[in-house]
This record gives C-alpha cells, structure tokens and sequence, in this order.
C-alpha cells in the first residue's frame, strides 16, 4: 500500500485524514516491512476511532437540539444557578 503514491503526499493524506505522528510513523514503518494487513488494520482502527467520535459529536448536537427545541417551546427556564 501506498507504493504508487510519492512519500510526501503519503503523509499529507495520512495528516488529512487526522492521523497522529506516531500513526504515520507506525504506517510508515509497515510499509517498510511490506506488512499491508498491519497497515490495513492501523488504518481500520483510526477510522473505528474517528467514527467514534462523530457519534460522541452527534449525541452532543442531539442534546444542544433538545434544549434548543425546550427553550422554543418555553420549557427551558428551570434554574440551574449553584448546581455546575
């Protein structure tokens, strides 16, 4: 993997896509040992760990639109004063 594509541009889509250094460092140490399904299953589990933060990030924005949809509705004003 990544064979065909010129180093730097290697890294810069790694970088893109949110890797770490250690990340590209791991990757691109596989490379070096021809080891593609260890690069495989690095890649798999920074998506796994990607994806893992959209829906952390969705149930975040699903609370936000909750309490939006409670202060339209005229719902939202229970105090909360002393309790953070």
């Amino acid at each position: 993997m990544g064979d065909c594509v010129a180093p730097q541009a290697l890294i810069e889509n790694l970088r893109d896509a949110g890797c770490r250094r250690e990340d590209i460092e791991r990757f691109l140490a596989l490379q070096g040992e021809s080891d593609t399904s260890g690069q495989l299953k690095l890649l798999a589990d920074i998506r796994s760990a990607l994806l893992e933060d959209v829906h952390r990030c969705e149930r975040c924005i699903g609370c936000l639109d909750y309490l939006v949809f409670q202060i339209s509705n005229g719902r939202g004003n229970a105090s909360a004063e002393g309790m953070l």
